[in-house]
């Protein structure tokens, strides 16, 4: 065995190291060379095996990166840095099937709805198509969810990202955007039934769309436009619902379907009587 080849093998038995030894939901942005958001220990470990600092390029290095690359694709994300919330952004996540043929398993199987609210007295259609998918019953804007039973692909989908963001959910709520004509209002997921601080795992499919972020007192701050392509995944736990609004406008110019689906853990509550739902 070669020097270069010993040392490749020494870097890759310290990737596993590190690995394990670093908190998965901690990991630093698997972006080669960015380590500023790795926990101290696993940057240590890092820099201490960096292969023949003097040649960057070389053999072992290159292998290095690559195994490294290959352990953490997973687990890419970037910390989004917004006052008073606490985002996650995985730009490509490994859902174990392509994306395409799994947006259009949950089309086909999904038993899709066209909820009705009421704005200023008068009731509209909302400009997209849903389904709540779960354990328990959800209410939110007035409208009662029942739940739908799990279908394998969303259960598949389930498992793997409650593997990823280390958080077990119970249900899921479907939005199917048809087309640039659907969209979605400016709102918070804060409804008692997800608890003080909800987590919420958003997995989009379909075409890219922008997703907005408003602060609902700090008018200062701008909102924010978030680009969120087929397979990424956007965590939303902390204070961000109490502290911010999200949304989906439409589109001017024409894009595909996109179907977003949004895990989240449900309690059960005691309703008392008289008590209006949402």
């Amino acid at each position: 065995m070669s020097i270069a080849d010993s040392r490749s093998t020494c870097n890759a038995a310290r990737v596993r190291s590190i690995l394990t030894d670093a908190n998965r939901s901690a990991w630093f942005t698997a972006k080669m060379g960015t380590a500023a958001a790795a926990p101290v220990g696993a940057r240590r470990k890092l820099k201490n095996c960096r292969a023949v600092k003097k040649n960057p390029w070389s053999q072992a290095r290159i292998k290095f990166l690559k195994t490294m690359q290959n352990q953490l694709i997973e687990y890419d994300f970037e910390r989004l840095p917004l006052i008073d919330a606490d985002l996650q952004l995985w730009r490509q996540v490994d859902l174990g099937r392509s994306y395409d043929s799994l947006l259009r398993a949950i089309i086909e199987a999904t038993a899709w709805r066209q909820e009705e609210i009421t704005v200023y007295g008068k009731p509209y259609l909302q400009p997209r198509l849903s389904a709540w998918v779960g354990d328990l019953a959800y209410s939110y804007s007035g409208i009662r969810l029942e739940p739908l039973p799990w279908t394998p692909a969303l259960l598949h989908i389930k498992r793997r990202v409650e593997a990823l963001v280390e958080y077990e959910f119970n249900s899921v709520l479907l939005n199917y955007y048809r087309d640039q004509n659907d969209g979605m209002g400016m709102h918070s997921d804060d409804e008692r039934e997800l608890g003080p601080q909800p987590v919420i795992a958003s997995l989009s499919l379909g075409d890219e769309r922008r997703f907005l972020l408003k602060h609902k007192s700090r008018k200062n701050l701008k909102t924010v436009k978030l680009a969120l392509p087929a397979g990424s995944l956007l965590l939303m736990q902390g204070d961000t619902q109490k502290y911010w609004r999200h949304g989906i406008n439409k589109e001017k110019q024409a894009c595909g379907p996109r179907i977003n689906l949004t895990f989240r853990s449900i309690r059960a509550h005691r309703i008392n009587p008289g008590t209006k739902e949402g």
